[in-house]
């Protein structure tokens, strides 16, 4: 499992953790050899809202380019979310169905153990 990025022109697409990175690139030099590029709606904004995005820029960056990595992460985050409710509903519906509960300070006590054990192994 990986994480990066792999560039085009002036933007960069979020690469998510997969067993085979190299697929992924391939997948997505295919779709961008194949598809059209489409653009989003025009965006009016206050002056104020522009001059703050500008303001924080990267070197090379542009605005354009910092919409698109807003809008990937945006979508990323809201399915992730989405996936951690479907975890949470599911888990909520076959504690009912089994009538197993674990208290949350269990819960907090395995979580605890669990940092502490990956703290000894990264920090030794």
């Amino acid at each position: 499992m990986s994480w990066g990025f792999f560039g085009r022109t002036d933007t960069f697409d979020v690469v998510l953790p997969t067993a085979n990175t190299s697929t992924l690139i391939e997948s997505h030099m295919q779709r961008t050899a194949i598809m059209k590029t489409a653009t989003f709606p025009s965006l009016r904004v206050e002056p104020e809202l522009r001059e703050a995005a500008e303001s924080v820029l990267r070197e090379g960056e542009t605005l354009t380019s910092l919409i698109e990595t807003a809008v990937r992460e945006t979508i990323h985050r809201r399915r992730v979310q989405a996936e951690f409710l479907a975890r949470g509903l599911k888990s909520s519906e076959d504690a009912r169905r089994t009538g197993l509960y674990h208290s949350a300070t269990a819960v907090h006590g395995e979580l605890q153990r669990r940092l502490d054990a990956r703290r000894k192994r990264v920090l030794g």
